[in-house]
């Protein structure tokens, strides 16, 4: 049990890491944590890759 938490915790982590590297367009430290997450939960890797495409462009304060 206390594994799966702490990969739930990993992943958690991970997917914050991953919106303030977009946050602050760090575009190659933003690649490693994706490749990282998708080695845990690549559905929601995905998803992440997914919302930054549909939402190309739309986000305040990137680019």
């Amino acid at each position: 049990m206390e594994d799966v938490n702490s990969k739930n915790k990993e992943v958690e982590l991970l997917s914050r890491v991953a919106a303030n590297y977009l946050f602050l367009a760090q575009y190659e430290p933003l690649r490693a944590v994706l490749l990282s997450l998708c080695n845990r939960n690549p559905d929601l890797a995905l998803s992440i890759l997914r919302t930054i495409v549909l939402k190309a462009g739309r986000f305040d304060g990137v680019l």
